[in-house]
């Protein structure tokens, strides 16, 4: 895996991600968005992670010139892995 800021993939439409301010680089032209719903067309054991499609949807992925090269939360790590950088609690608002 690699670290850093930087943008989605440019797949058009923003439906493979698109640039979203905050998600690391890869490095060597690979970007970090949204796996979207191109990406998780070719995440084929995608529902074997026993997560919900919105959520994986929603999850990070690696891209290169629009093409979906990892997603680790989504069953696709190609030897690249995903962590949460916060703590937990950070996440959870009460209401």
């Amino acid at each position: 895996g690699g670290g850093g800021v930087g943008g989605g993939p440019d797949a058009g439409g923003g439906e493979a991600g698109g640039p979203e301010p905050g998600w690391p680089e890869a490095g060597g032209a690979m970007t970090v968005g949204a796996l979207g719903e191109a990406g998780l067309a070719v995440c084929r054991d995608w529902r074997g992670t026993g997560l919900p499609r919105g959520s994986l949807l929603a999850s990070p992925a690696v891209w290169q010139a629009g093409r979906l090269i990892a997603a680790p939360v989504a069953g696709f790590a190609a030897g690249w892995q995903a962590s949460l950088c916060l703590p937990f609690d950070r996440f959870i608002v009460s209401h």
